[in-house]
């Protein structure tokens, strides 16, 4: 009968399908477990067999990818551990350096400095970053506009300078710095900001003054001598000749200047110095250094006079020179002379 019929459809086609759907639904939300066998006719196992095949392709997909993922994960994990070390290797190896470092974007606003660079300006890392120099009191406004104007030209044009400037620290106290400064690009070959070292030079510069002090005190001694004072190399060249110096020979000093010392003496000394200082060299035999003799000296314009020469001998930066002191005492063998003459006379 026709119920009959529709129980048998019921039960071989219509229930099976409606399993096979809700099995179908869950599988299509992700559960990947679950059984898709159930009962019915040919055509209907088929097809659950079908579902259970794409099932299986599945899982084993899903397995394939998240083995993926999961080696892909490590790989990350690595890649970051690497890069996590780098970077604190790269933070304590600028913290080591003992001079003030900072380094700016190509918008001319700090993203990195090490602690030097904290303690010079007594302002925390934390405070600079993302700053400009326009935002921080590192130093007086005008100062700090022309270092902006500076810094921007700077990464515009790429490159690098190094300039002597003054910088106050955070004790007060004025550090004279090489202020060195260098472009750099990123991977892709865009501007990428600029790197800056301060590097203090106060000692250097003091010693500079010091150097030029004594320079001054020294040039205002010997232009104040009564006497003339002539420094010679050891190869017999002139290399300092006083105002009294020139005054007593006639000659300027640029006359005089890498000259040999030569021009100064009168036959046949004036042939003969040079190999009595090559004398001196080899033996060490001193005839006329350490003690004062009177000699002939010759004038610009060919005079010939008496004088007193004490020679010295000095060691400066691995080098000899011989100081000479000269003093004309020509009034004084004039008067030795017209005495004796008196003497005799009297007798």
């Amino acid at each position: 009968s026709i119920i009959g019929i529709s129980f048998i459809f019921a039960k071989t086609m219509t229930r099976p399908i409606k399993v096979l759907t809700a099995k179908a639904e869950s599988l299509a939300k992700g559960d990947l477990g679950v059984d898709i066998n159930v009962g019915g006719g040919e055509e209907i196992s088929h097809l659950a067999k079908s579902f259970d095949m794409m099932r299986n392709a599945l899982r084993d997909l899903i397995e394939g990818l998240e083995d993926k993922v999961r080696e892909r994960t490590r790989e990350l994990e690595k890649s970051e551990q690497k890069i996590s070390a780098q970077l604190a290797f790269q933070s304590a190896l600028l913290n080591a350096i003992p001079n003030p470092i900072f380094v700016k974007g190509v918008d001319t606003r700090f993203t990195e400095c090490n602690a030097a660079y904290e303690e010079a300006f007594g302002i925390g890392r934390k405070d600079i970053l993302g700053k400009s120099v326009l935002e921080l009191g590192l130093m007086p406004e005008g100062d700090r506009l022309a270092q902006q104007k500076a810094d921007q030209k700077l990464i515009e044009e790429g490159g690098f300078t190094q300039e002597e400037q003054t910088f106050t620290y955070a004790d007060g106290s004025e550090h004279h710095v090489m202020y060195w400064r260098r472009t750099f690009t990123l991977d892709d070959e865009k501007p990428g900001g600029m790197i800056g070292v301060l590097i203090d030079i106060s000692q250097r510069k003091q010693a500079e003054l010091a150097v030029q002090a004594a320079e001054v005190r020294m040039r205002s001694i010997v232009n104040n001598l009564g006497d003339a004072l002539v420094i010679i190399s050891e190869n017999g060249l002139v290399e300092e000749f006083s105002p009294s110096a020139e005054e007593m020979f006639g000659y300027l000093s640029s006359e005089v200047l890498g000259q040999n010392i030569c021009l100064l003496m009168p036959s046949p000394h004036s042939e003969k110095h040079d190999s009595y200082l090559d004398k001196y060299r080899k033996t060490g035999q001193k005839n006329v250094i350490g003690r004062a003799r009177e000699v002939l000296a010759q004038r610009k314009n060919g005079e010939l006079f008496d004088v007193e020469l004490a020679v010295t001998e000095a060691d400066v930066g691995g080098n000899k020179i011989f100081i000479g002191l000269i003093k004309d005492i020509t009034e004084r063998k004039y008067a030795q002379q017209e005495l004796a003459k008196a003497k005799e006379e009297a007798e």
